[in-house]
């Protein structure tokens, strides 16, 4: 047996030794003396109050010191631990949109479930599965959260800290990147230890670019897109190199439709603004996507023309999203030296995916892979997460609490009606 808060004990020690002194304290009838007169003697009881050798009412002594030592032991805390194993898991399911087979999903949950484990499953929300059984676990239409799942998950390891000395977390899903955020990192770091993360196929990650208008096999941006910056997103998006037509047009009003003009630097047919002569820009952005090198700038878009979605290094925005009804239409105004080696790069792939991104506010689905370096924190290294790092937090509850502070009231009870008997038998 445990306790969980044992000061509590000493206090009640205390408390019972102070009784117990008190009760030594007797009171009792004083000797009788002669008077010459009995006129000014009370017509009442006399005692007077002397030390004793053991305490005075033994019955009512020990109804009170039952009753103190019954409140310290409430308050105190007993908890009775069971026989733990030594290693327990805490089983993340992702039943997200994300998840491309509900059939596959469950085969992996079953491979890694044990005897006494907990199911904590998440799209946006993160909820414990109860019972915990694979066969419960299906899909949703709903967009995946990782950092739902990570709360979720310190929360449920509460439930086996009594039962288990480490805890092993397991993470089944996707793990794309539209379920990662801001808070991703900072709530899996509230995760004392390493995890296992089992990776099952995501949807929609087959090739995106329904359209590309290219007028030679050797274009440097179509490279790009091969080598795999557009994998993963699940809009419909043309690619236009020249001035987009009304067909185009049109087709980027229907839901989700992605047009992306990305005009070569000597397009003579671009309306856009030509800058007074071309130069090149050191670098650009787009959300963290950043690319390095000299790139080749030769027009000016307008900023109040639409959202920005890619900046030069100056500031001056690189490319600009229209909203046309359903869809959109991407302006880009970055175009790269054919001998450049720069389209082959893995960040300027990067900055080729957010610029092939659905549109702002779509709620399409990105099953692009998160990045490397967020798999390896979410990972993690070194040990196994300890129970002991989360009693503190799960506010661990005595089952023996509400019993002691019952027996404590009946015990005082039983004072009182034993304190008004002795007041009456001195009567």
């Amino acid at each position: 047996m445990t306790w969980l808060a044992p000061g509590y004990l000493l206090w009640g020690g205390v408390a019972v030794v102070a009784v117990a002194a008190l009760h030594l304290l007797a009171r009792r009838r004083p000797p009788a003396e002669d008077l010459p007169t009995a006129r000014f003697v009370p017509s009442r009881a006399l005692h007077v109050t002397s030390r004793g050798i053991a305490p005075s009412d033994a019955l009512l002594f020990v109804v009170r010191a039952l009753a103190l030592i019954a409140i310290a032991g409430a308050f105190a805390a007993p908890l009775v631990r069971r026989a733990r194993s030594r290693v327990q898991r805490v089983i993340v399911v992702d039943e997200s949109r994300a998840v491309s087979s509900a059939a596959e999903l469950r085969d992996s949950v079953r491979a890694v479930l044990r005897e006494g484990a907990v199911i904590v499953s998440f799209d946006s929300a993160a909820r414990t599965v109860t019972p915990p059984r694979a066969d419960s676990i299906a899909t949703t239409d709903s967009r995946g959260s990782l950092s739902a799942a990570f709360v979720a998950a310190a929360r449920a390891a509460g439930a086996l800290a009594t039962t288990a000395d480490s805890l092993e977390l397991v993470v089944v899903s996707p793990l794309v990147a539209e379920e990662v955020d801001d808070a991703t990192s900072l709530v899996r770091d509230a995760w004392p230890g390493r995890a296992r993360l089992v990776r099952v196929r995501a949807r929609g990650a087959d090739t995106v670019i329904r359209s590309l208008d290219v007028e030679t096999a050797d274009d440097a941006l179509l490279a790009s897109m091969r080598l795999g910056g557009a994998s993963g997103v699940s809009a419909p998006v043309r690619v236009r190199r020249a001035q987009p037509s009304a067909v185009d047009s049109a087709w980027a009003r229907e839901r989700n439709h992605v047009l992306v003009h990305w005009p070569r630097s000597g397009d003579a047919s671009n309306a856009w603004a030509r800058r007074a002569r071309l130069d090149t820009a050191a670098g650009v952005a787009s959300g963290d996507a950043v690319v390095v090198a000299p790139l080749l700038r030769a027009w000016t878009l307008d900023e109040k023309a639409g959202r920005v979605v890619a900046r030069w290094v100056d500031g001056e925005p690189a490319a600009v999203e229209h909203t046309r009804e359903g869809g959109c239409v991407r302006d880009v105004a970055i175009d790269v030296d054919p001998a450049s080696d720069a389209p082959l790069r893995p960040e300027f792939r990067r900055l080729t995916t957010a610029l092939l991104a659905p549109c702002y506010g779509a709620g399409v689905l990105d099953a692009r892979p998160a990045p490397d370096s967020m798999l390896a924190r979410l990972a993690g290294v070194g040990r196994l997460a300890s129970t002991d790092d989360f009693r503190s937090a799960t506010g661990e509850r005595s089952p023996w609490t509400s019993w002691l502070l019952a027996a404590a009231l009946a015990l005082l009870a039983l004072e009182w009606a034993a304190r008004r008997e002795r007041r009456g038998a001195e009567r």
